[in-house]
């Protein structure tokens, strides 16, 4: 563990005077402490796990990294040919197994550079990735900031476990497969990656460099609303806090680098305004603005005189309907009615254009999640015109006619207890004997485990007072990726009859259970040597 403890402390972590601890439910909690080595064996040994602020005090990073929410096939060759990409930049892409429901590709310099390059180079080869081969993913690109603002942005630090899925972390071949010694020995050889050579790909896509506008112009279209086209030609004493407050949010919101935002700024508060606000001021405004809390602010610019009846933020706000959601497109999903099942936590069913979705609440009420399952069950992302506001008043109106129904039976219990038969054989020392089988020990083969139902009953019972008739428990090993039929296993010199289910795997993004195709009976139920 020291080998992989000391790679960490040298090549990935950020700032080393902070870090963050993951509690039970994923969440993570600042610690304001040094991070040291011993906490980073615990981290490796699995006591507790370790974020890492990635960006310096000073606005430096020595990683970027991609989060990438799903294990779709979408994904995977989203991160090959990232890989791809930047292999051919001589840089090494590293994809990681998140320990979640995704993968992290992570890219290590091993010395410090500005984040700010990192930053733009990874969105860079998001954009190749988009326009080459069309594919967007919803993907997050770690550092977030390029100037920190109090501790930044943090990442899960590799080879921990993650305390929600229990999962721990290893970086993964070309494959996707776990590499030996959880890929140690792949970080160790990477090869520097010079703040030059960044320099030298962007330069390769000038069309992405961002260069200060004159003075009284926006830096792109996006900013051209009028109001803030009128602040750029200059402002009086008296509003230069609030224009220029305003300015430093909307550069923020386009995604500038907030050291280019500041010398804008300055370049137009000595130029246009009379008198200059100052340094000092800017500065304190910058910092806040690029804190990330803020909206464009259009009672503050109202309030200011700067704002226009031609800008169509200001006819939006007064109610001007949007002709393009005036005629709802073709592909409208309409919902016709709302079933609440009593599950614990309730679920609901939800029919569809003759279709019915099972959603869980936060899927039912958060529009983007509700056109994604959709997506991924009949191939349509419905509603592209709604609002999420919309989406509330239309649940709304279908919940005053729900209907309510019982759960169907044992719905909210199955999941909990094939979670305590997969808990018992992950833990359990597998057999080696004859002896240990008849003990009630299962078996460990391939990808599956065998065992003894009655070792599973007495397990239940005996631990969580759980008592489940034999008929019922095969129904539910059946259902989770049990065979049709006991299988003979022979250990030793003596064959058993065994039940036999995969090893655990992931969750979709329905809470369900996803599992492999199961393999040809004929060529497992036979004598397997162990």
């Amino acid at each position: 563990m020291s080998r992989h403890a000391e790679v960490l402390l040298k090549l990935i972590v950020g700032r080393t005077d902070a870090y963050a601890v993951q509690q039970p439910d994923g969440s993570y909690l600042a610690i304001r402490r040094p991070l040291t080595l011993e906490l980073l064996k615990e981290h490796l040994a699995g006591r507790r796990t370790v974020g890492t602020y990635l960006v310096t005090p000073d606005g430096k990073a020595r990683c970027g990294v991609y989060d990438f929410d799903e294990k779709t096939d979408t994904v995977r060759h989203a991160l090959d040919w990232l890989r791809r990409w930047f292999e051919h930049w001589d840089i090494r892409l590293c994809p990681e197994s998140s320990g979640s429901k995704g993968y992290h590709g992570w890219i290590i310099t091993r010395d410090f550079i500005p984040a700010f390059k990192l930053i733009k180079l990874l969105k860079l080869a998001l954009r190749q990735l988009e326009e080459r081969e069309g594919i967007s993913c919803r993907v997050e690109v770690f550092p977030k900031q390029a100037v920190a603002q109090d501790l930044g942005n943090l990442i899960k630090l590799p080879w921990g476990i993650h305390r929600k899925s229990g999962k721990r972390t290893a970086f993964l071949d070309e494959s996707f497969k776990p590499l030996p010694d959880w890929g140690v020995s792949l970080v160790e050889t990477l090869p520097p990656i010079a703040e030059a050579r960044i320099d030298e790909i962007l330069a390769e896509y000038p069309e992405e460099e961002e260069s200060p506008p004159p003075p009284g112009q926006p830096p792109n279209r996006k900013v051209a609303l009028p109001c803030f086209t009128r602040m750029l030609e200059g402002v009086k004493e008296g509003f230069r806090h609030i224009a220029s407050f305003r300015l430093a949010v909307m550069l923020y919101r386009q995604g500038m680098d907030q050291q280019l935002a500041k010398a804008i700024l300055l370049k137009w508060d000595m130029e246009r305004n009379q008198p200059p606000l100052g340094e000092r001021q800017l500065g304190y405004n910058l910092r806040d603005a690029y804190s990330g809390k803020y909206k464009l602010g259009c009672p503050d610019i109202e309030a200011a005189g700067y704002c226009s009846e031609d800008c169509p933020v200001y006819r939006k706000r007064l109610g001007e309907r949007d002709r393009r959601v005036e005629a709802p497109p073709p592909d409208t999903v309409g919902v016709k009615r709302i079933v609440k099942l009593a599950t614990d936590p309730p679920k609901y069913e939800v029919e569809v254009d003759g279709n019915v979705l099972r959603l869980k609440h936060e899927q039912l009420f958060n529009l983007r999640e509700f056109q994604k399952l959709y997506h991924q069950k009949f191939d349509v992302i419905p509603n592209v015109g709604m609002k999420q506001r919309d989406w509330f008043e239309y649940v709304n109106k279908l919940q005053a006619q729900m209907e309510r129904h019982e759960a169907p039976p044992d719905a909210a219990d199955r999941s909990r207890y094939i979670d305590l038969i997969w808990q018992w054989l992950e833990t359990t020392t597998p057999a080696q004997s004859e002896a240990d089988v008849e003990a009630g020990r299962p078996v460990q083969k391939g990808d599956r485990f065998y065992f003894k139902a009655g070792a599973a009953q007495e397990y239940l019972k005996a631990r969580h007072r759980l008592n489940i008739e034999r008929s019922e428990l095969w129904a539910l090993i059946r259902q989770f990726g049990g065979m049709e039929k006991p299988q003979v296993i022979r250990v030793g010199n003596k064959t058993f009859r065994l039940w036999s289910l995969p090893m655990r795997v992931e969750v979709n993004e329905e809470g369900e259970l996803l599992l492999p195709q199961p393999e040809n009976e004929e060529d497992i139920n036979e004598d397997l040597e162990f």
